[in-house]
């Protein structure tokens, strides 16, 4: 095929099917250029219904543009051709989005790399929307088959916190990680940090890295709002780390504040530095 132009859905493709004598004894392989995702998903299913492997990459797959993509398959057979472990795609997502709808959580204005093989969909050098935030230098692994649950997501982003505050609620609900974050309310501002998500849907870990802090919360079991100003915190399941924490608790400031708070199996709080200017009438 040296080519074929359609305007619905709009795409350009060429390519060659090859049978041998040897194995694999069928080959496919097409390129393609200028695809829209969203009309070419709505054709393809109503096209091929819900057979896989195509409901489930466009399960995953939910708009934007292809400026360049390649497809390659092989088997011993016609119908082996249409295995997702036999399948190779390449290409280039501008503008698009992906959505995870096992955990509800969608990334929109996507631009990065995008392979699907051996059943899984790899996403990387993404820039990205996550909802309220702006994201980059993304990473993405998902398996597509229902006989395994990958699931990795890294992302830098440039954090509006209240938005992200319920993502991480939504995403990692009934884990102890959720509890920590449910003792976090009024929580306003925002951070540049890292959002590790992971390794696979059916019990999601999270690791938050923030730093140029600028918020305001209130904290359980504390009598006012705490103000910070600079600084840095990660937090996952059982640890939490500050360092070079600055703001204001009540009438009272704190500087360069370190600490490391673990509760893997019992309670171990480890006070490194700070500058405290207290007013004690106000505690």
């Amino acid at each position: 095929l040296d080519k074929l132009a359609l305007s619905k859905p709009a795409l350009q493709i060429n390519g060659e099917l090859a049978v041998s004598s040897t194995s694999p004894v069928f080959s496919l392989e097409l390129q393609g250029s200028d695809i829209d995702v969203d009309a070419t998903r709505e054709a393809a299913l109503a096209l091929a219904g819900d057979t896989t492997p195509v409901k489930e990459i466009f399960d995953y797959l939910r708009g934007g543009k292809v400026s360049q993509i390649s497809f390659h398959s092989q088997g011993e057979s016609a119908s082996a051709l249409g295995d997702l472990k036999n399948i190779v795609i390449k290409g280039q997502l501008q503008n698009g989005a992906v959505s995870i709808p096992e955990i509800k959580l969608d990334l929109t204005e996507g631009n990065g790399d995008v392979v699907i093989s051996e059943g899984v969909l790899e996403g990387s050098k993404m820039s990205t929307r996550l909802e309220g935030s702006s994201a980059h230098d993304g990473t993405l692994k998902v398996a597509l088959g229902e006989d395994n649950d990958l699931f990795q997501l890294e992302l830098m982003l440039s954090a509006d916190l209240p938005q992200a505050q319920k993502i991480l609620k939504r995403i990692v609900e009934k884990s102890e990680f959720a509890q920590l974050v449910d003792k976090v309310t009024n929580l306003e501002g925002t951070a540049i940090g890292k959002l590790i998500l992971g390794d696979n849907l059916t019990d999601i870990k999270a690791r938050v890295d923030m730093s140029d802090l600028n918020l305001t919360a209130d904290f359980q079991g504390l009598p006012f709002p705490v103000d910070v100003s600079n600084g840095q915190i990660s937090f996952a399941d059982k640890h939490v780390e500050v360092k070079d924490l600055s703001g204001r608790f009540g009438r009272s400031a704190f500087s360069n504040f370190a600490c490391n708070f673990d509760w893997a199996e019992v309670l171990h709080i480890d006070l490194s530095s700070g500058k405290f200017d207290l007013v004690l009438e106000a505690l």
